[in-house]
């Protein structure tokens, strides 16, 4: 089994680049790994986590790859990622929003609002609302909704954080 290794790439590239090592299919580039919070955005924008042998091998062709800028690296040398780092990655999950969800709008002058998740196309959100018999649709900022009751397993509950990430807490 390979070790996690940390990509830094273009932001906004993440996917591309995901697309492009996992076309290598060489036999030491086991998995790529790309954490997405639940609007489908990237957890952490700019990073990539490749399970690989890396070496003579696997080195250069990853490195090359369009938009990799460098592997993350302490002042010197390749580190992979420590064991718990990489159960982290491995069982990270991340409850997706899907149309249909009850939504609440926490923030502008709609303030309180409530209405069902119509479509994400990050970093906008739909919504559908009834105001006085007729449906309406709203496009709101994902900082500005809620999912009422929507917890994401993430990071901190993996390593046993006394608090659970919600999405209240991710927004404010």
């Amino acid at each position: 089994m390979g070790k996690v290794y940390v990509l830094q790439v273009i932001t906004g590239m993440e996917d591309e680049v995901v697309k492009l090592i996992e076309d290598y299919t060489h036999p030491k580039i086991r998995k790529v790994h790309l954490l997405k919070d639940s609007f489908g955005a990237p957890l952490f924008p700019g990073y990539i986590f490749v399970e690989m042998e890396l070496d003579s091998d696997t080195y250069r062709p990853v490195l090359d790859t369009p938009f990799v800028v460098q592997y993350l690296c302490p002042t010197s040398g390749i580190y992979p990622l420590g064991d718990l780092d990489v159960s982290l990655v491995n069982d990270y999950e991340c409850s997706s929003l899907e149309p249909g969800l009850l939504v609440e709008v926490i923030g502008g002058s709609l303030c309180g609002l409530c209405g069902i998740l119509l479509s994400v196309d990050f970093p906008r959100i739909t919504i559908g609302v009834d105001i006085y018999g007729e449906p309406v649709e709203f496009t709101f900022s994902i900082r500005h909704v809620r999912v009422p009751g929507l917890i994401e397993v993430g990071l901190a509950d993996k390593k046993g954080g006394a608090e659970s990430a919600t999405h209240d807490s991710i927004h404010e």
